[in-house]
């Protein structure tokens, strides 16, 4: 997505919500800024005790006054310098943790992000965003703290050359319009080749990301040039983007040091022109001179910092674009519900901008106690307005039942299990849950995504699994629901009941891992077949349905043995909906296969068919899938 340039209202807002994620570093922000400025008023005592060596000791031959002139002098650098590093240590722990929080805090908000806002975006985009915020961390903080430090230069200088001599003081404020107004003009040029860069950087990516990923299917296919030629493409847009950007602030450096290099030339001039003159003793001049210095050096680093700013503000706009789509659910619900505390990073959802209705709290449906059973009732779904799509009039589930879904590719059977598990939600018509309570049992209408989620438990023909151990694959998807520590027994049962336990223990003995349940996999757990992957995606679901502390009412299966064979596929699909089917309260079951024989292990079925809508060929006719009646197959 196109990155616009913010303009100076939007980038003073931003930086306004970025402030209120970190309220909690304010404190820590102002130590650092009292340090700064304590270290900044020390070092204005030196110059004048310079002058007093120029104006009282050399005249008179002191040497007395010279020792304690000298010491003052020793004494004010060796303070600032202190002060100065522990200003920067300070900062430094501040910026680390507001960085790690505010990366925190935006990969819960994208955990909680509707499907089609994240299909929508690249991978490599939304990784992207998390450079952004390093950038603005980096940048924003450097440059809020050392206008902090360098104000209290230019608040406390310009007085202090009046009270020396205030001619040459209006000759030495001239610089700080011309140097403003130069600053500002360049600058905002810059700013807007940077937004264009930022946008190409992200584009590179993705694609990297993409390209790698993919590498041996393109590998395959002898694609190794046309690849590089697109990465060439990618890189030479970035890296002109960054060049002419940069070359901008060059620029502007430039054009200020020309500023400050004829400042101090009329400085020298009129300021030795009036010691000759006697209106200015030399001490006078050495000290306006060493202050006027202090002037300028803020000056540079405050246009410095503006520079970083608009860069900044740049990247801190992409990033409140992404936190600014709306969740699906409340952000700060899953940060008090996560168990495990970093000390010092404790994030708080970041604000937004926009008006949106307040996402539904998780405890609204999650103290209901659904019975099972559960009914589609006229539900349409579009993925985009010219896009194929779902009407699925009816269709009901009982507990214990499995219903397989049947039908030619791309008819719609894993969006209807995605809508069914709420990982889409439908564009009309409802989805119930039968839910029993005081009264007896009554239909709830399912708005809650996450909430219902817990009672879910899907397996996608696309594994989806972590570059971690074994054990940490399983777990991950069943330590919520379960409510409680997961016992190693529990988890070799699921990889048993899948066919995948030996496979584990072999692959243990090879890497000479004591326990196999702390086998490393790589990315994409290629070390396994596919059919591995999908086994052990299968014990994933498993061992969720078995542990969790509130049943399960749903278990959807999509394809999920499409990679084994046969036999082994009948096997592992046999046990586990024999399982299913036994649980004290089973769940129903929505199970999508290609295979008649594995359909045939469900208890009916539900045949989805393409058709057109229309049937009169007119334009913007939408391609939908409906479902047809139900039709028993035995099991």
């Amino acid at each position: 997505m196109a990155t616009e340039t913010p303009g100076l209202r939007q980038s003073l807002t931003d930086l306004g919500r970025l402030a209120r994620l970190f309220r909690s570093e304010w404190p820590a922000i102002t130590r650092a800024g009292t340090l700064s400025i304590v270290s900044g008023g020390l070092g204005l005592i030196a110059p004048l005790l310079t002058a007093a060596l120029f104006d009282r000791v050399y005249p008179a031959g002191n040497v007395s006054l010279l020792g304690v002139v000298v010491l003052g002098i020793v004494a004010a650098k060796a303070g600032e310098g202190i002060i100065r590093n522990l200003f920067r240590f300070t900062a430094f722990a501040a910026r680390t943790r507001m960085r790690d929080v505010a990366r925190l805090a935006l990969f819960n908000h994208v955990l909680h992000l509707p499907s089609r806002v994240l299909e929508a975006r690249r991978s490599g985009e939304i990784a992207g965003r998390f450079g952004d915020v390093q950038e603005v961390l980096d940048t924003s903080a450097d440059a809020a703290l050392t206008a902090m430090s360098q104000s209290a230069y230019l608040l406390a200088v310009p007085p202090i050359l009046f009270l020396i001599e205030p001619r040459l003081a209006l000759v030495a404020l001239v610089a700080v319009p011309i140097t403003a107004a130069l600053t500002a003009g360049l600058g905002t040029l810059a700013n807007r080749r940077w937004a264009t860069t930022y946008d190409a950087y992200d584009q590179w990516a993705a694609f990297r990301i993409e390209a790698v990923r993919e590498a041996r299917t393109f590998k395959s296919m002898g694609c190794e040039a046309a690849l590089y030629r697109r990465a060439q493409t990618h890189v030479a847009e970035a890296h002109a983007g960054t060049v002419q950007a940069t070359g901008l602030w060059y620029v502007c450096n430039g054009a200020n040091a020309v500023v400050r290099a004829l400042h101090l030339a009329a400085l020298t001039y009129l300021g030795w022109w009036l010691v000759l003159a006697g209106d200015l003793t030399l001490g006078g001049y050495v000290a306006f001179q060493a202050y006027a210095a202090l002037l300028l050096s803020p000056l540079a680093a405050l246009i410095d910092a503006g520079g970083k700013l608009q860069k900044a503000a740049v990247s801190l706009g992409r990033v409140f674009d992404l936190a600014d789509e709306p969740p699906e659910a409340d952000p700060g619900a899953t940060i008090r519900r996560a168990e495990r505390r970093l000390p010092g990073i404790s994030p708080s959802p970041i604000p937004s901008e926009r008006k949106r209705a307040n996402p539904p709290s998780l405890a609204s449906e999650a103290s209901l106690r659904y019975t099972g059973r559960i009914r589609v009732r006229d539900v349409r779904f579009r993925y985009a307005p010219d896009a194929p799509g779902l009407d699925l009039a009816r269709l009901d589930l009982a507990p214990g039942e499995a219903v397989a879904l049947v039908g030619p590719s791309g008819c719609g059977k894993t969006t209807a299990l995605r809508l069914l598990g709420q990982v889409e939600r439908p564009d009309s018509g409802t989805i119930e849950a039968e839910a029993s309570g005081p009264r007896g049992p009554s239909w709830v209408r399912i708005q809650n995504a996450p909430a219902w989620r817990d009672r879910v438990a899907i397996c996608w023909q696309e594994p989806g699994l972590l570059s971690s151990s074994v054990r940490d694959n399983l777990v991950v998807a069943a330590e919520d629901v379960a409510g409680r520590a997961i016992q190693d027994d529990e988890l070799r049962a699921v990889l048993d009941a899948c066919a995948l336990g030996d496979r584990v223990r072999e692959l243990a003995r090879q890497s000479a891992t004591d326990n196999p349940l702390d086998v490393a996999l790589a990315e994409g757990a290629a070390s396994l077949s596919a059919g591995e992957r999908q086994r052990l995606a299968l014990a994933r679901t498993l061992l969720r349905v078995r542990v969790a502390a509130t049943p399960i009412r749903l278990v959807l299966l999509d394809e999920a043995t499409a990679n084994l064979d046969n036999a082994t596929a009948h096997t592992v699909m046999s046990r586990l909906l024999d399982e299913l089917r036994d649980r004290p309260e089973p769940p129903a079951v929505v199970l999508v296969s290609h295979q008649p024989e594995h359909a045939a292990l469900a208890d009916r079925t539900v045949r989805l068919a393409a058709r057109d809508v229309s049937g009169d060929g007119r334009a913007g006719a939408v391609p939908s899938i409906t479902a047809q009646p139900c039709t028993e197959m035995a099991a």
